[in-house]
């Protein structure tokens, strides 16, 4: 269980899909905490969902289910998703320099960590970027060359040990 949080060793591209397929399952109990935390607020707030006048009154002010939403991020709520969030986080981004380890042979000897915090910031702008149609669809365009060259680029291992 250790190699997989561990930042050394190679893997396949079939691995490393594998791995971007269970990232997806480490982020169901993130999400079901931040509907959780949703819910309370709901709850604390006194609306009954059950009553329909006062899904109604949500119909007729938007604002009121904006505000019930954004109260859920406090800081301890903040905290507690980011916590939750971590392992997740710690597993993609060992599981990206392993893959671009396997890679750094044959397309980038001795870069590795550069592609790597290339990468990272392809991620980061594209979030940052997002309100910009352009400039992110640029950005996603180079992400998703990246990943699909993480997923199908050959390397000259033939036995991984991630």
């Amino acid at each position: 269980m250790r190699k997989y949080f561990q930042f050394n060793e190679t893997i396949s591209g079939v691995n490393y899909f594998l791995r971007l397929l269970f990232f997806i399952v480490l982020l169901i109990p993130v999400m079901i905490l931040f509907f959780f935390l949703v819910g309370k607020e709901i709850m604390s707030s006194g609306i009954d969902v059950m009553d329909p006048s006062s899904v109604s009154a949500i119909e007729n002010d938007p604002a009121l289910a904006l505000e019930l939403v954004t109260g859920t991020f406090t800081t301890g709520n903040i905290i507690i998703l980011f916590l939750a969030f971590l392992p997740g986080l710690w597993f993609i981004l060992a599981t990206v320099y392993k893959r671009l380890s396997a890679l750094q042979v044959r397309f980038f000897p001795g870069r590795v960590k550069e592609v790597f915090a290339f990468y990272i910031i392809i991620d980061f702008l594209g979030l940052y970027f997002s309100e910009n149609a352009t400039i992110y669809w640029i950005i996603a365009i180079i992400g998703l060359a990246l990943d699909l060259f993480l997923i199908f680029g050959n390397s000259n291992i033939k036995d991984h040990k991630g």
